[in-house]
């Protein structure tokens, strides 16, 4: 008889282990925290955190065709991840201050639900061209027992909402901790040179990726 909570706890060590890298979808995270605010953060994390549970599913769940296509496609996913990126790393660098400082929670709380979404599916989308988790994944679940509930499809839903757990979790804690001890004490004048800090990371990561794919894929 399998340990549903003792599956879940495994799911949840996957989630957070394949989470917990510092990459670019953590810089983005820590810097929507900063600049646009705690639930900017909070969206980004969960958008990353359900592309982590797709990958855990496909994984958990044998779907091979899938996993063959996604690594078929494997270079096409990283150019795409690659441009997303550098997109993403000049729109940063070319941020300009528009704001005065003491109008700043108020932008922060005017923004819109349709704001939230793009936070969502932007770090969704760069967590998903990214085919390696899936590999990651993989060899994370099976090497704490996840081959042992192949076929349980109970089981193997348990485990993928683990991952789902444990991912959320860990991107949920670094946005508060970032939030809690740094937001507040951000002035406009810092939170601009944030955007240039975080464009420049992002800009680095995007080359490298589109550098590996065209020469190492």
């Amino acid at each position: 008889m399998l340990d549903m909570t003792h599956l879940l706890i495994k799911g949840m060590i996957v989630g957070f282990l394949i989470a917990a890298p510092v990459g670019p979808v953590g810089i983005l995270c820590v810097k929507r925290t900063l600049v646009t605010g705690f639930l900017s953060g909070i969206f980004s994390g969960l958008g990353a955190a359900s592309a982590d549970t797709i990958f855990a599913a496909i994984a958990g769940f044998g779907i091979t065709a899938i996993a063959a296509l996604i690594e078929s496609k494997k270079h096409m996913l990283e150019v795409i991840g690659g441009i997303i990126l550098i997109i993403v790393a000049i729109k940063s660098i070319m941020t300009k201050k528009v704001v005065q400082e003491s109008d700043n929670d108020a932008l922060i709380n005017a923004r819109s639900k349709f704001a939230f979404v793009g936070d969502y599916f932007s770090a969704f989308f760069l967590t998903i061209t990214n085919p390696i988790t899936i590999i990651a994944v993989g060899a994370l679940l099976a090497s704490l027992g996840a081959i042992e509930v192949s076929g349980n499809y109970i089981a193997t839903g348990t485990l993928v909402l683990g991952v789902f757990l444990g991912s959320a979790l860990w991107f949920t804690g670094l946005v508060t901790v970032v939030g809690f001890l740094l937001h507040k004490k951000l002035t406009i004048e810092s939170m601009y040179y944030v955007h240039k800090v975080a464009g420049v990371i992002f800009f680095i990561f995007g080359i490298s990726i589109l550098i590996h794919s065209i020469f190492y894929s």
